[in-house]
């Protein structure tokens, strides 16, 4: 009977050994598997991370080439210092219906969006009805 215990007990064993064989190999491959995973998610963020940095690089650089123009210095002197031409005319709407103006995202477009009105003083201005400010450059004719 102890030769029967022996060859189960060598047996089982022998079946233990196969399938420490059979796992250990396995659980590295897995692990292996996921560390593969997370590491190209890793690289696909940082990829995404690149993009928005080149992208912020080159609107940093377009910045740069506007630092120093006369447009630059104007929508500084606009935005900081509230200087305008003598020539131009301010509209601040007033009253609850107004639209709410677009902001210029340029500094060429700010410079453009304030309108030159030689012809009218800013007394006239002020006469204005609140909600019928004028957003379009006169002709030189004054309002009778």
């Amino acid at each position: 009977m102890s030769g029967r215990r022996r060859n189960v007990r060598s047996r089982f064993n022998s079946v233990l050994v196969v399938a420490l064989l059979l796992i250990i190999p396995f659980m590295v491959i897995v692990t292996n598997f996921v560390r593969i995973f997370d590491l190209q998610r890793q690289v696909s963020d940082l990829n995404y991370k690149i993009e928005q940095e080149k992208e912020t690089s080159s609107q940093l650089d377009e910045s740069l080439k506007q630092i120093g123009t006369k447009t630059y210095t104007e929508m500084l002197a606009r935005k900081y210092l509230g200087l305008y031409y003598p020539d131009e005319k301010i509209v601040i709407p007033t009253g609850k219906n107004t639209d709410p103006v677009e902001k210029p995202d340029t500094p060429q477009e700010q410079v453009e969006s304030v309108e030159k009105v030689p012809d009218k003083e800013p007394e006239a201005i002020l006469e204005d009805k609140p909600g019928e400010a004028e957003t379009s450059t006169d002709s030189g004719q004054e309002d009778a």
